[in-house]
């Protein structure tokens, strides 16, 4: 059985096994751009810096082939190399 949440920041409901959590801020902003819908944002801390961070959340499915694409040009995109 699934779990759904709903975001306090979007109002969108989502199955938590359904997702993807993305902390890369160039490549959440990527997903954005091309196309894909945030569904949740939220902070949390980073275990191995200790330090807060922001938790952006995707659809799986939907985010795939952006994800191939992040990692096939994005990062280049992004980061020149």
């Amino acid at each position: 059985m699934k779990s759904y949440v709903t975001s306090q920041i979007t109002g969108i409901d989502y199955a938590v096994e359904d997702v993807v959590r993305i902390i890369n801020h160039q490549q959440a902003i990527y997903y954005v751009n091309s196309g894909l819908k945030l569904l949740d944002i939220y902070t949390s801390i980073n275990g191995r810096t200790k330090l807060p961070i922001f938790v952006y959340i995707f659809d799986r499915k939907a985010s795939k082939e952006i994800y191939d694409r992040w990692c096939n040009q994005g990062a280049r995109e992004v980061y020149g190399y």
